[in-house]
């Protein structure tokens, strides 16, 4: 244990990183900092002040300043977005400081600490009601991460979907495009590529998951770990909710979707979820296959997507509740290229 200027490291660190704690403003205010992981690239921390305040900080290296500061700002304006909606009902995420330190040699991200539990444990013990508000929760805070302007340029985007989907068609084995739901899935990609075109760029959480959200009772969503962050389809981020949240939680996935869509729920909107919903899971079995690791769950994902919608069929998952469905609209599946 070290300690100086009354500041406690409850760790081994190495010699750089009390240095860099010194030179963070405000860091004179703090009484303990605790390592919570180290990944080689950067290190998070959790720090506690003396008048009680807790913040998440993350260290790393110069390399990748610029993005984390971009990253801080991205926070600071997605929940500047919910205080001016007036949707802020607790604690949440919010940037304390960003920038370089240690003679430029280190970056550093610092935030509010989120309190709360991760949505993988929180969301286990609630009722249907419960996870329904949350994924309302959820889709507020995902909206409000959209509103923040992306490129005018939507051609990028459209070259990478196509670029993705031509890796695809190289990448995977015969023998895996001869399964069923893998054949229905490939052809669902090659009959929708019009899908991604005239779609708007915004920033992109691309990061959704039970992991990396904060649940605060069943009052709030509070989503955490920006750094994955991108310009894209806002649509793309929802892709997760068909193919992961909805496998843990129905409620939770309807909410989000219904929120989100503004309980629109319609092939309309939908086929582009489900179209990035199929590559993403498409790509995750190209990795299983370049890796040499046998893994069930990718070839189930694309089944239970297929199953869902009657082998892409039907584009409004069979989960979702029906009497939700919008009622001018039809759950065909429109099929031209």
């Amino acid at each position: 244990m070290m300690q100086s200027n009354r500041l406690t490291l409850d760790y081994a660190e190495p010699e750089d990183v009390l240095p860099c704690l010194k030179q963070i403003s405000g860091s004179e205010n703090w009484r303990s900092v605790r390592l919570l992981g180290n990944n080689g690239s950067q290190s998070t921390y959790k720090i506690k002040t003396w008048a009680g305040a807790c913040y998440h900080l993350r260290l790393g290296q110069a390399s990748s300043t610029e993005h984390i500061q971009t990253e801080g700002y991205l926070i600071d304006g997605v929940y500047q977005v919910l205080d001016q909606q007036n949707l802020m009902i607790t604690p949440a995420l919010k940037l304390v400081a960003c920038g370089r330190c240690h003679q430029d040699c280190r970056s550093y991200l610092l935030t509010h600490w989120v309190d709360g539990r991760p949505g993988s444990q929180h969301i286990r013990h609630l009722d249907q009601a419960q996870e329904y508000r949350l994924g309302i929760s959820a889709g507020l805070t995902l909206s409000a991460v959209h509103c923040l302007a992306g490129p005018v340029d939507t051609m990028p985007w459209v070259e990478q979907i196509a670029k993705r989907c031509r890796q695809l068609e190289s990448g995977l084995p015969p023998v895996m495009k001869q399964q069923k739901a893998v054949a229905a899935a490939l052809s669902f990609l090659d009959n929708n590529r019009s899908v991604v075109r005239n779609r708007p760029v915004r920033v992109l959480y691309n990061n959704l998951s039970w992991d990396h959200m904060v649940m605060y009772q069943d009052v709030a969503t509070i989503l955490v770990n920006f750094s994955q962050w991108r310009y894209g389809d806002p649509l793309y981020d929802l892709a997760p909710v068909l193919t992961d949240l909805s496998r843990t939680s129905i409620p939770f996935a309807s909410g989000l979707l219904d929120c989100y869509l503004s309980q629109r729920v319609n092939t309309r909107t939908m086929r582009p979820i489900v179209y990035y919903a199929v590559l993403r899971a498409l790509e995750r079995l190209q990795r299983v296959h370049e890796r040499k690791m046998p893994d069930a769950t990718a070839v189930r994902n694309i089944e239970r997507l297929a199953e869902n919608t009657d082998g892409f069929g039907q584009i409004v998952p069979r989960w979702y509740p029906l009497r939700r469905r919008w009622q001018h609209d039809t759950d065909t599946l429109w099929t031209g290229g």
